[in-house]
C-alpha cells in the first residue's frame, strides 16, 4: 500500500517527464517549451488544469501497489531460503 501511496506522490513529476520525453523524441515549434521541466508543467497546466497532471494516476497505483505486496513476500520467501542454506 505505501509503494501506491508514494506513486500518487510523484505522479505529476511523472506526467512532466514523459511530457518533456515526448517533446525531445519529437522536436517540434510547438512543444519547444515543453522541453525544460517548469515548461512541461505549464504546458499540462494549461491543456488539462491539475487533473492533468493526476492522468493515468489509477493504473500507476494499482501497479505500485502490487509490485510493493509481492517484493515484500518473495522477500520474506528468499530470507527463508537463504536462512536453509546457511
Amino acid at each position: 500500500m505505501v509503494g501506491g501511496g508514494f506513486a500518487a506522490i510523484n505522479q505529476p513529476f511523472e506526467v512532466m517527464r514523459i511530457r518533456m520525453q515526448a517533446a525531445r523524441a519529437k522536436p517540434t515549434d510547438s512543444n519547444r517549451s515543453s522541453r525544460t521541466f517548469l515548461g512541461a508543467g505549464r504546458a499540462v497546466y494549461m491543456e488539462a488544469g491539475l487533473r492533468g497532471f493526476y492522468a493515468g494516476i489509477i493504473p500507476r497505483v494499482c501497479y505500485s501497489a502490487y509490485q510493493s505486496v509481492f517484493m515484500i513476500a518473495f522477500a520474506a520467501i528468499a530470507k527463508e531460503q537463504v536462512a536453509r542454506v546457511y
